[in-house]
């Protein structure tokens, strides 16, 4: 096998930073100690840092990543909300400021129901909307989803979810998943490639 074929053997096996990520949260999920838990944590939180750190490196040695990092700051100015790199990536200094603490205390003040926003589209009208929604909905919508129980689930379940108008999309080995997809009589299996298109079975 030559050296362009090893090559290409190893990008189209398992990246070896989703590999990493795997290794390390199953580390994380074996820890039996508080102490153990923490230091996995940490050695996942340092993996991360690392490798955003490296992805800023590569940003800023392109034009075009130099070019996304630096216009924002331009148009809005250094201080500005969106004077932040369009890369999404943030600054090697942001990066290094992320602790375990940092990332908790974030969630905590913005991953809660009263923090959400509920978007309604289609024909409707605020008329319709309002008396849908009640003025504490937010504050106590976690207490009301810790209360609900199978029969609630299967009933909402029977309202939204229609088996007939479901797409599964599976990724995979045609030669191994093909065989048990068809078993399972779900309806018409369609073989796609990479891109998409349409592909024959073989």
């Amino acid at each position: 096998m030559t050296s362009r074929s090893r090559r290409a053997s190893r990008r189209r096996s398992t990246p070896a930073r989703s590999r990493a990520s795997s290794t390390s949260w199953r580390r994380c999920a074996r820890a039996r100690t508080p102490a153990k838990v923490e230091n996995a944590v940490r050695e996942e939180l340092e993996r991360l840092r690392r490798r955003r750190v490296a992805q800023i490196q590569q940003e800023t040695a392109q034009p075009v990543g130099i070019a996304l990092r630096v216009l924002p700051g331009l148009l809005y100015g250094p201080g500005h909300a969106y004077g932040v790199p369009f890369t999404g990536s943030g600054t090697i200094e942001s990066v290094g400021k992320i602790t375990r603490d940092t990332i908790v205390k974030f969630h905590g003040d913005w991953f809660k129901p009263s923090n959400a926003t509920i978007v309604v589209v289609g024909a409707t009208t605020m008329a319709d909307i309002r008396p849908r929604v009640a003025d504490d909905y937010f504050d106590t919508y976690s207490t009301k989803v810790g209360a609900l129980g199978l029969a609630d689930i299967a009933r909402a379940a029977k309202l939204s979810v229609h088996p007939e108008s479901v797409v599964w999309v599976v990724v995979g080995d045609q030669q191994k998943i093909e065989p048990g997809l068809k078993e399972l009589g779900l309806g018409e299996v369609r073989l796609l490639d990479t891109d998409g298109k349409p592909k024959s079975a073989k």
